[in-house]
C-alpha cells in the first residue's frame, strides 16, 4: 500500500511528463513552422537546437521553483506534525483531568443529594 500523497505525486509526475512532452512537440512544430517561413540565413537544425535549449532552461527554472515549493511544504508539514502531536498529548491529559473531575463531582452530587433527602 502506498501513502495517499505518494499516489497523488505519481499522478502529478505522469501529468507533468505528459505536459513536458506536449510542450516539446509544440515547440518542435513551432520551430519547423518558423524555419519554413524564416529567411534561409540560419540553418533549420540550428533554430530547432536553439529552441530546445530555451525549453531546457525553462524546464530547469520550473523544476527549481517546484523544488523550493516542495521544500517549503515539507517544512510546514513537519512543523505542523510536531504541533499536532503536542496538542494531542495536551488534550489527552486534559481529558484525563476532566474525567477525574467528573468522577469526583459525581460522588459529590450523590452526597449532596443524600443530604438534601434527609
Amino acid at each position: 500500500l502506498k501513502p495517499f500523497w505518494l499516489k497523488r505525486s505519481t499522478k502529478f509526475i505522469r501529468r507533468l511528463s505528459c505536459e513536458i512532452m506536449a510542450r516539446f512537440l509544440a515547440i518542435l512544430l513551432q520551430g519547423l513552422l518558423v524555419v519554413s517561413t524564416a529567411d534561409q540565413g540560419v540553418p533549420a537544425v540550428q533554430k530547432v537546437i536553439q529552441m530546445l535549449g530555451n525549453m531546457q532552461a525553462k524546464v530547469k527554472e520550473e523544476r527549481n521553483a517546484d523544488e523550493v515549493a516542495f521544500a517549503e511544504f515539507k517544512t510546514w508539514c513537519e512543523m505542523e506534525s510536531g504541533d499536532l502531536k503536542k496538542q494531542i498529548s495536551e488534550n489527552g491529559q486534559e481529558i484525563e483531568r476532566l474525567g477525574a473531575s467528573i468522577g469526583s463531582l459525581g460522588s459529590e452530587i450523590k452526597t449532596l443529594g443524600e443530604e438534601i433527602g434527609t
